[in-house]
């Protein structure tokens, strides 16, 4: 019987130490006796976060430059964490050996610090496969014109979901965390397992702030249909956790509600007193030149005051973007809006599940549970598979609790096996 090719993620918190990283060494080599394994590696543990600060203290990278320069140094972390896993794996008795993302390469565009995958060059890979080697391999990078670039916070996930596409291969994704929980565990102590995820719950879970599996990796699986498990590093039986990415889930024993899910690193910017007349020109200027700068906006909302023909534009981002998207929007004032209104530390909660978006008891009984418990709600929108409420960030973890509770997802004997 042939051998199955799987790609094996590690991310920081799986590599955080040499003793992890002896670990994670072997774990590979148990999966390497049936199968063909790949290896995808982030920088150990919070590595990234100290090179991004070491940058800010000289400069808020802005230009096309400077953050070309900004991953230069936001890529090195990669650089080590394979260097040791290969050595690693070495010392197992494995053939083993490092690639960064320019030598194999992977080719993206030229968006620094958010770049976009076009191609994998496979040659490289298949050269060590051929001569019993494991790849292990930089995640989170790439290369465009001959410079490094990343792909964003997250963005190892990206590296190895686009791997397991190109080569029609499973993809298993490992954690600090043995599977997507109904909301996060070190949040909510009863937050259940789910052992199955379709692909649009993935995604919803990953575009709110779940941090178990990358945005762009959801979107790259769902599209290509790709066999992903997400697992812990730290249980040695996999076989009875994790949860695996399906097509269809089935819903007939399930709550309608998936999953609570929370984003607290962020700040809402308004824009007052658009003109409603010329709307469409001024609110494409303005998409436009954010999007210039490679910055991901994770909810937009519009509304219009028919009586004064005027409207206000509101964007939800990242707290790390805020410099930037200020920076860009303050050139634009009296020219296309009155005022900015910039709101920082606020937290978005999802509610994630089939069709509740509009099921009015659903909605009814989320204000009620949030109103019980003094939680302002600063706005809230709605989708068919999503309702996704602003609130101050310090509400956040009481929200989250409450609501999972309030919505019957804990866990309890009734709902353990499910």
């Amino acid at each position: 019987m042939s051998k199955k090719i799987i790609i094996q993620k590690f991310g920081g918190t799986s590599v955080g130490s040499i003793d992890k990283i002896k670990q994670v060494a072997e774990i590979i080599a148990d999966s390497a006796k049936d199968n063909i394994i790949l290896v995808v590696v982030s920088a150990i543990g919070n590595t990234t976060d100290k090179l991004l600060a070491k940058a800010l203290e000289i400069t808020h990278p802005k230009s096309i430059e400077e953050l070309s320069e900004l991953d230069t140094i936001l890529s090195a972390g990669e650089q080590i964490s394979i260097g040791l896993l290969s050595l690693a794996l070495r010392k197992n008795g494995l053939k083993a050996k490092s690639y960064l993302g320019w030598q194999l390469p992977i080719i993206t565009d030229n968006s620094f610090s958010e770049g976009k995958i076009i191609d994998i060059k496979l040659e490289n890979i298949k050269n060590s496969l051929e001569n019993n080697e494991i790849p292990v391999i930089a995640g989170f990078q790439g290369i465009c014109n001959g410079r490094i670039t990343t792909l964003g916070r997250g963005g190892s996930d990206t590296t190895a979901v686009t791997i397991a596409g190109a080569l029609q291969a499973k993809c298993e994704i490992y954690t600090d965390v043995d599977g997507v929980y109904t909301a996060d565990p070190r949040i909510v102590s009863r937050a259940r397992r789910l052992e199955y995820l379709s692909y649009s719950e993935i995604l919803e879970m990953a575009s709110s702030g779940a941090k178990v599996l990358h945005p762009r990796a959801a979107a790259i699986a769902m599209r290509y249909r790709i066999d992903v498990r997400i697992l812990s590093t730290f249980i040695k039986n996999n076989l009875n956790s994790g949860t695996t990415l399906v097509l269809k889930r089935n819903y007939m024993e399930t709550n309608s509600i998936t999953a609570v899910i929370s984003d607290n690193n962020l700040t809402k910017i308004t824009l007052c007193n658009i003109n409603i007349k010329n709307k469409t020109n001024i609110l494409t200027k303005i998409i436009e030149n954010i999007n210039e700068c490679n910055i991901v906006i994770d909810h937009i909302f519009h509304q219009e005051n028919s009586t004064s023909h005027k409207s206000d534009f509101t964007l939800i981002f990242d707290n790390d973007h805020l410099l930037r998207i200020q920076s860009v929007l303050e050139s634009m004032k009296n020219k296309y809006y009155d005022e900015i209104i910039i709101l920082k530390n606020i937290a978005s909660i999802s509610i994630i599940g089939i069709g509740i978006g509009n099921n009015l008891s659903i909605i009814s009984k989320i204000f009620l549970i949030l109103n019980e418990n003094n939680i302002k709600i600063n706005s809230f929108t709605t989708s068919e598979t999503k309702i996704i409420l602003l609130i101050d960030a310090f509400n956040s973890e009481i929200a989250v609790r409450t609501l999972h509770s309030g919505l019957d997802l804990d866990l309890t004997m009734s709902n353990i096996d499910k």
